[in-house]
């Protein structure tokens, strides 16, 4: 009887460390980014193509969005310096369970990957990963 209600506290004791491990790393903001192409003419009139990456704060805090970009296999990166009228402002707050989106124009990313001999590859990113990729060097395109 006694090793019975041990090994039920013992259970009930792994069962409540887990759940208190997942409260905590889920406590805080979690972003996950998506990278999306685009094609609109609302900001010059005229059908262009845009590469458009969208954050969402699936975690319990809010969090700011100040910069976003694209990592370049060797170590670059291409940021957004130009806001254009169809993006989010930043800073942009991210509320719990929020989303924004940002875009860049597809030929600005093409002439840095033209320029360091990069071939440009846009993918789509699962949720489970933390960054987008426009060219998918450390992480395989799905």
């Amino acid at each position: 009887m006694a090793t019975g209600i041990a090994l039920v506290a013992l259970v009930l004791s792994v069962v409540s460390l887990g759940w208190q491990a997942w409260t905590w790393k889920n406590s805080g903001p979690v972003v996950e980014v998506n990278v999306t192409n685009a094609i609109t003419d609302a900001e010059t009139g005229e059908a262009e193509h845009y590469v458009g990456v969208e954050a969402v704060n699936t975690g319990r805090a809010p969090t700011t969005v100040t910069s976003w970009g694209f990592e370049l296999p060797g170590g670059g990166s291409v940021y957004s310096t130009v806001a254009l009228r169809i993006s989010e402002s930043l800073p942009c707050r991210l509320e719990s369970h929020s989303k924004a989106t940002f875009y860049l124009v597809a030929d600005e990313l093409r002439r840095v990957h033209h320029e360091q001999g990069i071939e440009l590859r846009i993918c789509v990113l699962g949720s489970n990963w933390e960054r987008a990729s426009a060219c998918g060097a450390r992480r395989p395109c799905r």
